[in-house]
């Protein structure tokens, strides 16, 4: 076997390699009007929460109690403004303050009597089949908090076990919209490789942050960019 072959077959060997990496996308929920779904990749109701990707799986969920701060569910299938179908907490109000729609992750109000105070959880988790190592890629479009001047977002990117309790924190980011509170950055930009041993999961999340006598509201932030690309 001469040099040349030699080559041809490593250049095969790796581009073999390469084409079994597998990317997830973070999908959207997108539709408006009964029984009418939006084309294309969309996070349907009946997709499931949590939806199959690929083997993987992505779930959104919300912690239901501000005392419990161990507990995450599940989002159920709802509406918002009473026409935007959405993935949602177990309330029944027209405005939920946990919430997923579009590609837009939504945390709970921390009211004025709880300063200072973070608020609950929502969270993006996305869990894959297998153990390995795998490359995140996420940017957000918008940051929003109901009252900027007030209070902030934090957002949160960890690895977690199968009850979303943190195993180990990879970054976290104190967010505002531009003007706000505290002069923060009012978007997020991350790119790393993670290692997941087998049960482990990533998760982003969202929390309002509350420094004073005033009420922030709820913070969200939504994706221009979520995605998981496995390595090994």
């Amino acid at each position: 076997m001469n040099r040349v072959t030699v080559f041809i077959s490593s250049v095969i060997v790796t581009l073999s390699v390469n084409c079994q990496a597998t990317i997830w996308e973070l999908p959207g929920i997108f539709g408006n009007a009964p029984g009418v779904w939006k084309e294309g990749r969309n996070w349907t109701w009946s997709a499931g929460n949590p939806m199959t990707d690929k083997g993987a799986k992505w779930t959104v969920s919300y912690q239901p109690s501000k005392s419990d701060t161990m507990t995450m569910k599940p989002m159920v299938q709802g509406t918002a403004w009473k026409f935007n179908f959405v993935w949602r907490d177990a309330g029944d109000g027209s405005d939920p303050e946990a919430m997923y729609f579009g590609t837009c992750i939504s945390g709970n109000a921390v009211s004025a009597k709880e300063c200072p105070a973070v608020g609950p959880k929502s969270a993006v988790i996305f869990t894959p089949q297998a153990s390995g190592k795998f490359k995140i890629e996420i940017e957000s479009s918008k940051v929003l908090v109901q009252a900027p001047s007030a209070g902030h977002a934090r957002f949160t990117i960890a690895v977690v076990d199968a009850g979303v309790k943190t195993l180990k924190e990879i970054k976290s980011f104190e967010i505002n919209v531009k003007g706000g509170y505290g002069d923060l950055p009012d978007s997020v930009t991350f790119a790393d490789d993670i290692q997941l041993k087998e049960g482990e999961s990533i998760a982003v999340f969202i929390q309002s942050v509350n420094p004073g006598p005033a009420s922030c509201g709820k913070s969200s932030i939504e994706f221009k960019k979520f995605k998981v690309l496995s390595e090994e």
